[in-house]
Order: C-alpha cells, then sequence, then structure tokens
C-alpha cells in the first residue's frame, strides 16, 4: 500500500512539472493588457525596496535556470519546472527588470527607476495642483519635475546612445528651459479664461495648466534627451540577440513611441485627482484639519500615480519587431546562419 501510495506522489509530483522556457515572453505581448502586466511586474512600487543584494540574488536565480535550458536543449529537451519554480523566475524577472538596465546590465540609481515613480510624483503633484498658479511656482514645479524626469529618461535611455558630459549639461538645461516656456506659455494663453474657474472649479483651470504643460513638457524632456538616439539610430538585432546594424528609423521610431508614451503618462496622476477634489470639495468632504486633509491629499495622489507608468508604458513592446523593408535598404536582403532571408529585426525602444 505504501509502495502505491509512493509512486503515485512521484506521478502527481511529475504531472505537475511543466515545460518552460525563456524564450516564450512570460506575458502576451501582442495584447494591451499583457504588456501592461508585464510594465506592471516591473513598475510596482514596492520593488522600489529591493536591496542591492536581492537585484544579485534574483540575477543569480534567473541565471541558474537560463542554464538549465541551454543544457536540457543540448539534450533536446525542454526545461521542466514546478510552479513554484516558474513562481520564483517571474518574482526574479520583475526586480530584476525594475533594476537593472537592459542593455549595461547595471544598476539603475534606486529614484531614477520606474518603481520610484509613486514616491517621486506625490510631492510633485501636490506643487502641481495644490499651489497657487504664479509664475514662480510653475517654474519652480516645472523645473523640479523635468529635474527628475531628465535622470529617468537618461538612466532607461537604450546604452547604445553615447552622452558626453557636455551632452548631457546641455540636454539638461534645454529640457528644463522647454518645460518652463511651456508652462508659463500656458498659463498666459488660458490666463483671460481665470475667472470662469471660481471654488471648486478651480481644480480644472489647474489641472488644464499642468496637464498641457506636462505633457508638452515631457514630451520635449524626452525628445531632447534622447536627440543622438533620434539622429544616429540604435542597434537593430535578429530574433537571437544577434547585432546587424545601426538604423535612424529604428531609431526615430523607438524616441517618438517613448515620447508619446511620457505625453499621456500624466492623464491618471493629474485627472483622478482633479475629479476626486471636485467631487469631495461638492459634497464638503474635505477635512478643515490640516492633518486629515494632507492625508486625505496623499491618499488621492498615491492611487492615481500607482499605474500610470504601466499604462503608459504598455502602449508599445518595450522590444520592437520590425520588418526589415520598413527599415534601411542595408536590412532588406541579410540572411541569417542558416542562410535564410531574414523578414524581421528587433530593437529596444527604452522605456
Amino acid at each position: 500500500m505504501s509502495e502505491n501510495t509512493s509512486s503515485m506522489n512521484q506521478t502527481n509530483a511529475s504531472s505537475a512539472r511543466q515545460a518552460f522556457s525563456f524564450d516564450n515572453p512570460l506575458y502576451d505581448l501582442t495584447l494591451y493588457a499583457g504588456r501592461f502586466k508585464s510594465v506592471w511586474a516591473s513598475t510596482n512600487p514596492l520593488l522600489f525596496l529591493v536591496t542591492n543584494k536581492q537585484i544579485k540574488d534574483a540575477e543569480q536565480v534567473l541565471s541558474h535556470y537560463k542554464e538549465m535550458e541551454n543544457k536540457a536543449k543540448k539534450r533536446g529537451e525542454s526545461m521542466m519546472l514546478s510552479q513554484e519554480e516558474i513562481t520564483n523566475i517571474k518574482k526574479s524577472d520583475s526586480i530584476v527588470r525594475s533594476s537593472v538596465h537592459p542593455d549595461t546590465k547595471e544598476i539603475i540609481p534606486r529614484y531614477m527607476r520606474f518603481s520610484a515613480y509613486l514616491y517621486a510624483n506625490i510631492p510633485i503633484n501636490f506643487g502641481f495642483l495644490l499651489t497657487a498658479p504664479t509664475t514662480f511656482n510653475i517654474a519652480l514645479w516645472q523645473w523640479i519635475n523635468q529635474t527628475y524626469y531628465v535622470g529617468v529618461n537618461y538612466a532607461n535611455r537604450n546604452a547604445a546612445s553615447k552622452f558626453s558630459n557636455q551632452d548631457l549639461v546641455l540636454s539638461y538645461f534645454g529640457a528644463v528651459m522647454a518645460s518652463i516656456g511651456v508652462g508659463l506659455g500656458v498659463k498666459r494663453f488660458i490666463e483671460p479664461f481665470k475667472n470662469s474657474f471660481t471654488g471648486s472649479k478651480a481644480f480644472f483651470f489647474m489641472f488644464t495648466i499642468s496637464f498641457i504643460a506636462n505633457s508638452a513638457a515631457n514630451g520635449t524632456n524626452l525628445l531632447i534627451i534622447r536627440s543622438k538616439e533620434f539622429k544616429n539610430g540604435i542597434p537593430v538585432t535578429t530574433e537571437d540577440g544577434e547585432e546587424v546594424g545601426i538604423s535612424q528609423k529604428a531609431g526615430r521610431s523607438a524616441v517618438l513611441q517613448t515620447a508619446f508614451t511620457r505625453c499621456i503618462m500624466p492623464v491618471l496622476p493629474l485627472g483622478i485627482p482633479t475629479v476626486s477634489f471636485f467631487i469631495l470639495d461638492k459634497l464638503r468632504l474635505i477635512p478643515q484639519n490640516n492633518i486629515l486633509k494632507i492625508l486625505q491629499q496623499t491618499f488621492v495622489f498615491s492611487y492615481s500615480i500607482m499605474f500610470a507608468p504601466a499604462m503608459g508604458c504598455a502602449f508599445f513592446p518595450l522590444i520592437v519587431r520590425r520588418n526589415v523593408k520598413d527599415l534601411e535598404p542595408e536590412f532588406h536582403n541579410l540572411k541569417d546562419k542558416d542562410g535564410k532571408q531574414i523578414t524581421e529585426l528587433f530593437f529596444n525602444k527604452g522605456l
């Protein structure tokens, strides 16, 4: 009887294992929902708290299972893993993708990771929506916001784009001046309509200034900081990761797609608080006590900011697949190691 039980347990353990391959994405990246899950897995604010040791441990986990898969492939087999092992791989993948640059393999400074977006943007949103729209305040908060974004854009760029210190300084000042100019320009343009936004409607006045200025400035910021990629191009690779050249068309596509995500990213962080504060004010639910008021505002900003990076970045896949006919002529007649015509190439869009 015990032998039968032992045999059944071994059979169940074996059947519980399933084929797993790093060649297959963990999420369905052909769908927006799948890309959202993938980006959220690496931008979850809790990942901001991981230590360097946890990052190194996660890299070792992934390296271990990739080596296991290579050995299995050499035997002509699939790598079979338990659900617990697959869960561990997903957790490790989230930690590594949130903290390690995919090109340089270096750890990204903590506050330049997208997992820091929530913590960095709560005080910034306080400044945008809850301070008087004076010239000084607009200039101050645009400077703080764009200084933060310059760091994020630089840390998450395609690393094939080389920046000198001079390039970085010029890009930084160009982005900051452009953002302040846009913010003050929007303020001046809608200033004549300010009297129409009285009482609780004033939230919408602040939203209009902040959203238009933020979207335009964020897009401008990214175009400036990644101008070399736009001008000179970025590497394109085969499906196996072999680099085959530099494509200017791929560089332009990568930068423009990422700039678009930056433009739409402020929708949730600014839109939800605007509507929430408007409703709370109408219902007389905004506390008079300053401490309770700050706690309420922090909560509103937190839930509105939390999913913004994932919703914005998921519009386009991180690794873009492009038909060679849509790239430069030198990529049209490439062949792989087996002599077959290469019809698609890939490039890292950057975040």
